[in-house]
């Protein structure tokens, strides 16, 4: 079953029966949420909902299909701002790559994929850590939402 996006999971799981509930769960996707054209950085903060299970990492090229792409990949910015809001759910459920090797790769290097993911997953967390969440705070409460991703942007580097 498909449905557009996370908030509509979440309404036909609450309109489930109560004693079937807890057997339902979501499992947010990096690259399904880019090609509905959605913020997926915003499925980060369900991580304290029961209904969240996990969250599948990846990058997608615009809509043109599921690519499965390394995540790290496409959206370095929106991917450090995953980790940020992540980080700052605590969250300590499952991380998966759902990623699949080129065509154009040889069978010999078919790993490459979850060895690229993997370092950018690293790389982008240990950087998010070092983010200064005050400083985000400053930016948020006074709107200034440009200068966040300015200031997200030089985190990068």
């Amino acid at each position: 079953m498909y449905l557009s996006n996370v908030g509509e999971v979440l309404y036909l799981i609450s309109r489930l029966d109560p004693s079937v509930q807890p057997i339902f769960g979501l499992n947010p996707e990096v690259a399904h949420s880019r090609m509905a054209g959605l913020d997926f950085v915003g499925h980060g903060t369900l991580p304290g909902s029961r209904e969240t299970v996990s969250h599948h990492l990846n990058s997608q090229d615009t809509t043109r299909y599921d690519q499965d792409l390394p995540f790290g990949y496409m959206e370095p910015l929106k991917d450090l701002a995953l980790c940020v809001v992540l980080q700052d759910a605590e969250w300590e459920g499952i991380l998966a790559f759902d990623v699949k090797a080129p065509r154009t790769d040889r069978q010999e290097d078919i790993a490459d994929i979850l060895h690229t993911s993997a370092a950018n997953l690293q790389r982008l967390w240990a950087k998010a850590a070092k983010v200064n969440r005050k400083k985000i705070a400053e930016f948020r409460a006074t709107q200034r939402y440009t200068a966040l991703a300015g200031y997200l942007a030089g985190c990068l580097y």
